[in-house]
């Protein structure tokens, strides 16, 4: 994948990677992500569970969440996913450092409203989470899936 002006890393640009492997891989080993939206003129973040199927990236949320109220608009949103590979200690303050791995996403979401593709998203969720947990949990009951939380 090729970056675009709003993707490309700026500060240091040898840095960046943009193929789907290394997105993918960076993806698949973690499932906290933040997202950020506005909401009512203000940007907002918040911290939420996701997992990754091919090219899609399902996001937990509550029906009546602000986050999924705001989501379901079509509106713009960012996502990041990152992962903390260690912490470089220096002997001024000034050169402590840190290694990481990150992903960010620009996208517009769309809010999952089959029945069906909620429990794929589910699953895909929890064994993004804890790999085959799905198979040994109870599954939702049509009114949890219908629950506002």
């Amino acid at each position: 994948m090729k970056p675009s002006k709003k993707t490309k890393v700026n500060r240091a640009p040898k840095r960046g990677v943009y193929d789907k492997e290394s997105i993918y891989k960076i993806l698949d080993a973690n499932y906290i992500c933040q997202i950020a939206f506005v909401h009512e003129d203000f940007p907002v973040i918040i911290p939420t569970i996701y997992g990754r199927d091919k090219d899609h990236i399902y996001i937990h949320g509550a029906t009546v969440s602000r986050m999924l109220l705001n989501l379901e608009k079509g509106f713009p949103i960012s996502v990041n996913i990152t992962q903390t590979d260690g912490i470089v200690l220096a002997r001024s303050a000034f050169h402590h450092s840190l290694n990481y791995q990150s992903v960010t996403i620009f996208a517009n979401a769309s809010l999952v409203i089959d029945d069906l593709e909620r429990l794929k998203a589910l699953k895909i969720i929890s064994d993004q989470i804890i790999p085959k947990r799905w198979e040994e949990v109870r599954l939702p009951s049509e009114k949890e899936l219908k629950a506002p939380k």
